[in-house]
């Protein structure tokens, strides 16, 4: 008698496809990032994705660049910039 009831098989693979920025130029690091927001913006969020057809993952980087394209976005002082990471932070800090 076997000690496995089940016939254990690789996962599939999970494909990745390629994303581009608002310049159509490839972009591929990505930096994980969270926080909180009130229920009430949430479910404005959710509604506006849902009838969009959207994904939040989609949403978040079209909401950023539509608030930034009209900013001046100054650069932090490379002291900053250079600064090592806490351990868990994302490489994009």
């Amino acid at each position: 008698m076997s000690k496995n009831k089940f016939k254990l098989e690789p996962l599939p693979l999970i494909k990745t496809k390629e994303e581009h920025n608002s310049n159509g130029e490839k972009s591929s690091e990505y930096a994980h990032i969270q926080g909180y927001i009130s229920i009430e913006m949430l479910d404005k969020v959710k509604d506006y994705i849902y009838w969009e057809g959207m994904t939040v993952k989609e949403f978040i980087p079209y909401l950023l660049e539509d608030f930034f394209k009209d900013k001046e976005i100054k650069s932090r002082p490379a002291r900053l910039k250079n600064k090592p990471r806490k351990k868990g932070r994302s490489k994009l800090a």
